[in-house]
């Protein structure tokens, strides 16, 4: 079997376009991939660099994953390092040789990596929706509304997004109502989204009155380029530290774990490299007796490929979804979010990544030019 063809698809999907591959072959099987650095800026650098890539592995044996994506990372010079564009590029690539090769071999990707340790994986609802929120009780609603549709775990943005609060009482309000109506058994996860503490007592102090909150992890409570600060932030809060959407190698990944920064790390499939090197980062951290819980903001593809992945990954914590982006789940015949019951997906035992594109549907939605995702705005 060759690699005869390697497709890249724009979709745009109101507030971002996402990144689809298909890798066609000479014996009429295919893969599907999809990259993640597609919203915010970067929707056509990472199409041009699936473009630039695909002549490095036309006629090449897509069975031979490991070696091909060596091939993507060297002789592209840039991908030996990793990185937002080049590492969606890869990425989607990577998750469409597995794809073809689940297929060919009529199994599962899970049971080419090991095999299933769990038959479902938990889920928490990421409640994007909320960031445009301000009173306390608009994210008790739509809490309330997550927990009605089964989820025992939520996420949610007490420190704003688009407009970061300044206002420290305000946020504490907001995790207060909304743990109090959700109650103890529900997991409350809070995003720092890295904005709103500057440095790292601002974080500190925060952190330690979210305490009594229970809350699952702390997610980016400061700038995590920062390896330092954010591990002095986690040696003097009592919540479990997240971060890693944007940390692109397992090399980098180490770096965190030997300086203690994090406990539970968040590997996007869809710009650290693929499905193998998540794999390898949650080994790695494993031996440091750390948890993964990939992050997931990206399409059905990519989910599709996260499940087969914490199917086999014995120290997966929990898994992000965005159940209530309903507008780009017909872009595919059966996404993964559609299938959440009582806060889990059953693993596909479908071949390969157990999903295809609708073509019909990505016609349908083309892609369109949309105002980068703002890190910052105003104050409120």
């Amino acid at each position: 079997m060759k690699i005869r063809e390697v497709k890249s698809y724009l979709v745009n999907v109101g507030s971002r376009n996402l990144s689809f591959v298909r890798i066609d072959t000479d014996e009429g099987i295919s893969g599907v991939g999809e990259g993640t650095a597609t919203y915010g800026a970067g929707t056509l650098a990472v199409d041009g660099a699936i473009r630039e890539l695909a002549p490095l592995i036309i006629g090449e044996d897509p069975f031979n994953i490991e070696l091909l994506c060596e091939t993507l990372r060297f002789k592209s010079f840039w991908g030996k390092s990793g990185g937002p564009y080049i590492g969606s590029a890869i990425s989607g690539i990577e998750q469409g040789l597995w794809d073809i090769k689940g297929k060919a071999l009529n199994t599962p990707v899970y049971e080419l990596l090991g095999g299933c340790v769990r038959d479902k994986i938990r889920v928490y609802a990421n409640v994007w929706a909320t960031v445009g929120f301000r009173k306390p009780e608009e994210y008790v609603e739509f809490a309330l509304k997550v927990i009605e549709d089964g989820f025992t775990a939520i996420k949610i943005y007490p420190f704003g997004v688009g407009e970061v609060t300044k206002d420290e009482e305000q946020i504490i309000d907001r995790v207060l109502a909304v743990r109090e109506a959700i109650g103890d058994k529900v997991d409350l996860m809070i995003d720092g989204g890295w904005r709103y503490s500057q440095d790292t007592l601002t974080a500190i102090r925060i952190g330690r009155r979210l305490e009594k909150f229970h809350p699952l992890f702390y997610e980016e409570p400061i700038d995590p380029d920062n390896v330092d600060a954010l591990a002095k932030v986690a040696s003097n809060v009592k919540i479990p530290i997240a971060a890693g959407e944007r940390i692109y190698t397992k090399n980098r990944f180490r770096e965190y774990l030997d300086k203690k920064a994090l406990e539970i790390l968040q590997p996007d499939i869809g710009i650290a490299g693929g499905i193998l090197e998540l794999k390898k980062i949650a080994t790695i951290a494993e031996t440091y007796s750390a948890t993964v819980a990939p992050h997931n903001c990206s399409g059905p593809v990519a989910t599709a490929a996260t499940l087969q992945l914490v199917a086999c990954t014995r120290n997966f914590l929990i898994q992000e979804i965005f159940p209530y982006e309903e507008h780009w789940q017909d872009l595919v015949d059966e996404a993964p979010e559609k299938k959440i019951k009582d806060g889990y997906i059953e693993v596909s035992r479908k071949p390969g990544l157990g999903i295809e594109l609708n073509d019909e549907a990505i016609r349908k939605h083309p892609y369109k030019p949309v105002i980068p995702y703002a890190v910052g705005g105003g104050m409120q």
